[in-house]
């Protein structure tokens, strides 16, 4: 069995238990937390890495928060969809209440689909108001995480980030959390880009320090615009096509910037292509 599966049964036993309304003790932390795979572990790294940036404490993995993560991320991709309300009609709450987590406690959580890597949720966290509230929020001191991965969903990878007040019992610092057999990726985050032909590679105009500026491209291929757009330090690049705007998202999976190469089948973009470009 595998770590992963063990920690999956183990959210599923307390669920059955809190169903038919038996007595529930925590799990251990051996049972719980040792499903911690390189990427989650990455994610969580990163995000005390950003709140100690701003002062703020480290969190520690909860074996109860994850117990719940890992639960919600099966339950989102079996339902191909991302929400704060579970299958079974309970709220953020309820469901940790469910797996033992104290009630008297404040309480968060992030959800995300489509990120294969710890990195790249962050950052995807990280950039939204909400979710970086979240990350960063003074109240809480622990955490439990879940990535999982459905090849029927059309997101394909989904995480699930809990966050609570309590320290319960079988807390520990993520040093003390043992590894997992690294989940096998299934399909490349990183786009193939069509080899095209090179060219200026540059922009004509500055990027934007916030919200969305128009620029216009002095020519070359595909991968000379998603170097220029990194290295500008935006978050995507937009162009026109049949009437809407499709775009390139720095770090995201292949299927969410397919739309945008599709655009350019040769590799080239031509010189003057007017692109919006989105700061981060």
């Amino acid at each position: 069995m595998t770590a992963r599966t063990a920690r999956t049964l183990t959210a599923l036993a307390m669920v059955a238990a809190f169903i038919f309304g038996l007595s529930v003790h925590a799990p251990s932390v051996e049972a719980a937390v040792s499903g911690v795979d390189d990427e989650e572990r990455a994610a969580i790294l990163s995000l005390n890495q950003e709140r100690a940036a701003i002062g703020l404490g480290a969190l520690h993995v909860s074996p109860t928060l994850t117990a719940a993560a890992v639960w919600m991320a099966d339950d989102l991709a079996a339902r191909d969809l991302l929400s704060h309300t579970d299958s079974l009609g309970r709220d953020m709450r309820e469901r940790f209440t469910a797996f033992g987590y104290p009630t008297n406690s404040a309480i968060r959580e992030n959800v995300a689909a489509g990120y294969e890597t710890g990195q790249a949720v962050m950052q995807g966290w990280m950039d939204s108001s909400g979710h970086r509230a979240n990350s960063l929020a003074t109240d809480v001191t622990a955490l439990g995480i879940a990535r999982v991965y459905s090849s029927s969903s059309q997101f394909g990878w989904f995480w699930v980030l809990t966050f609570g007040s309590v320290r319960d019992t079988g807390t520990v610092p993520i040093a003390e959390v043992t590894g997992a057999t690294p989940t096998p990726t299934p399909s490349p985050s990183t786009p193939v880009l069509p080899a095209g032909t090179p060219g200026t590679g540059t922009f004509a105009g500055d990027f934007p320090q916030q919200g969305v500026g128009l620029l216009v491209w002095n020519g070359g291929n595909l991968q000379q615009l998603v170097a220029a757009t990194q290295a500008g330090g935006a978050a995507s690049v937009w162009a026109g096509a049949g009437g809407r705007l499709v775009g390139y998202t720095i770090g995201a999976p292949a299927f969410v910037n397919a739309s945008f190469i599709a655009v350019f089948p040769d590799g080239n973009v031509p010189k003057d292509t007017a692109l919006l470009v989105v700061a981060k």
